[in-house]
């Protein structure tokens, strides 16, 4: 699988197109990414004020749904700002509402159509472990994900000479496949985070800013023809990596909220960037935090 690469997706400089995959008329979306192998995308999605779908549709691929903004009713459950459900293959909903209007993020497994007619139903899934609805995503709790990413990394912290990773991150994680490792998380760090290293990942890797700053001072390829430097990603800034694209030093001043998207769970492998002092410090000097 193989996602386009985005580096520094603003999704506000993009245009908005009418959804068409079986719902009623009056979804708009924006496409941020899309596997070129399995036709999997990434988009986000905008629900008008006074949105009304009804009549059962079965999903066509699995939907990884996570509300920004506002509020919309599936199936009679009220998904505010921060909830996320998962709804895999086939799985029936017969009612979306919103009544002030909503906008999410919506990353789709394979090619998306909600078909007519019945499939499995949604509360029967969830009670055997294969859909999620309506999680409270403010409500679980936080955990450190560094004792097990050193477990599969090669950096070495400079200092100790050990292996580590900087401190500042935790994670949530939303759903995770064990059969292909593919995994979903928020992940926030800290501020005045800094990670001086730069890694590299053999899956896919995308990420939405769903809050705050974030800093990379260089992105590249294996091949180093398609270098880019100092970018500055805001609220509702996207990246996606294909595997073999390098990426660091990062660095957040106000802190950051992400949705995480892994392929295959985590794996990085790890080397040092000998300039990420200048390149750390000349976003904090520019960009006013203090």
């Amino acid at each position: 699988m193989t996602m386009r690469r985005e580096d520094c997706l603003d999704v506000a400089s993009l245009a908005r197109r009418r959804l068409d995959i079986g719902l009623a008329d009056g979804i708009w979306f924006k496409e941020l990414s899309e596997d070129d192998e399995t036709h999997a995308t990434h988009w986000v999605v905008e629900i008008p004020e006074g949105y009304r779908h009804e009549g059962a549709v079965a999903v066509a691929s699995g939907m990884d749904i996570f509300v920004l903004d506002g509020t919309v009713e599936v199936d009679g459950h009220a998904h505010e700002k921060g909830a996320y459900s998962y709804l895999p293959a086939g799985a029936e909903i017969s009612s979306i509402y919103s009544t002030a209007g909503a906008r999410a993020i919506v990353l789709n497994a394979g090619p998306q159509r909600f078909n007519p007619g019945k499939g499995d139903p949604l509360d029967t899934l969830v009670e055997a472990g294969h859909a999620q609805i309506n999680v409270r995503t403010w409500e679980l709790p936080w955990r450190d994900p560094m004792q097990d990413i050193v477990k599969r990394s090669t950096w070495v912290d400079p200092e100790t000479g050990k292996a580590g990773r900087p401190a500042g991150v935790v994670t949530k994680t939303l759903r995770r496949d064990d059969q292909t490792g593919e995994l979903l998380a928020l992940t926030a760090q800290v501020a005045g985070f800094i990670d001086p290293g730069t890694e590299v990942h053999p899956h896919n890797e995308c990420l939405y800013l769903v809050a705050g700053d974030a800093y990379i001072g260089l992105t590249y390829d294996r091949d180093r023809k398609d270098v880019k430097k100092d970018l500055v990603l805001h609220k509702d800034h996207y990246i996606s990596r294909h595997p073999g694209i390098w990426h660091g030093p990062v660095a957040t001043q106000t802190g950051t909220l992400w949705l995480v998207h892994l392929s295959d769970g985590y794996t990085g492998i790890f080397g040092e960037v000998d300039n990420w002092k200048e390149l750390v410090g000349g976003y904090f000097t520019e960009e006013a935090f203090r």
